[in-house]
């Protein structure tokens, strides 16, 4: 099956980043005070902070999922790109600034980015994942990185899997013994 083209994703992905910066920018001009943050303002505007810092994480995991192509990564585009712009959209009317993102809904490119994540190409996606099966928790990473994930994962065998059923079952507290072993790896 051939790859959707990164394309449409890419225009938008570009559109919804500069509408993100200048986001950036109008926030922090009214958070400040002489060019310094100001606890106050920041207080008065911790909501629009708070979309931002989602905005971000789904603007930066989107241009992450473009680069690597394919169709569950344009599928995550159509979903990731459009909450993406709900934020700001909502951020801009809140500052009553105007990003330059109003024509992003009405670009062909975003139609095009939003009907690689709809039912059909959906479909298409899930006959390929059951015709071609991927270990999709295996993440390519550093050997420090590996090293981690494989003593949560043991630490999460060997001591909490067996402490677990009993813990939910009878509505238990989680013990203050494994709480301390995940406050000494570093969890918390």
């Amino acid at each position: 099956m051939p790859s959707p083209s990164r394309e449409p994703a890419s225009a938008a992905l570009d559109a919804l980043e500069k509408g993100f910066d200048a986001a950036v920018s109008a926030l922090a001009a009214r958070c400040s005070v002489n060019r310094a943050l100001d606890n106050d303002r920041l207080d008065a505007h911790q909501i629009n902070a708070y979309e931002l810092a989602f905005a971000s994480s789904e603007l930066l995991a989107a241009r992450e999922m473009a680069q690597s192509g394919g169709g569950l990564a344009q599928a995550f585009l159509a979903e990731a790109l459009p909450s993406a712009l709900q934020r700001l959209e909502t951020i801009a009317l809140d500052l009553n600034v105007d990003f330059g993102i109003g024509t992003i809904r009405d670009s062909a490119a975003y139609a095009t980015m939003l009907r690689q994540g709809r039912g059909e190409a959906l479909a298409r996606i899930g006959e390929s994942v059951l015709a071609n099966p991927t270990d999709f928790a295996h993440v390519e990473t550093n050997p420090d990185i590996d090293l981690m994930r494989d003593t949560f994962f043991r630490f999460g065998q060997d001591v909490v899997v067996p402490l677990a059923e009993d813990i939910h079952r009878h509505d238990r507290c989680i013990p203050d013994a494994l709480l301390q072993q995940m406050k000494e790896m570093g969890v918390f």
